[in-house]
């Protein structure tokens, strides 16, 4: 087997108010963003970051179709 190195530097942004950021932080890694998520109900936070995202001039992808919990056939 080939040997194999992998390095995935995290950047984690924590605290009051840094979601109103995301835009700004997202604009770091490029020019386009893809959310995937299962929704979350209730909530307008998926179209808020869609906008926010947006207006930061990114161009966004979203796929909501994701399963929560898949099934073991």
């Amino acid at each position: 087997m080939k040997s194999i190195d992998v390095f995935v530097p995290t950047k984690v942004v924590f605290g009051c108010g840094v979601f109103s950021r995301l835009g700004e932080i997202a604009k770091e890694y490029g020019t386009k963003a893809l959310i995937v998520t299962t929704g979350i109900p209730g909530t307008d936070i998926i179209e808020r970051a869609c906008q926010m995202l947006k207006d930061a001039g990114l161009g966004v992808a979203l796929y909501e179709k994701v399963e929560p919990n898949p099934k073991d056939y």
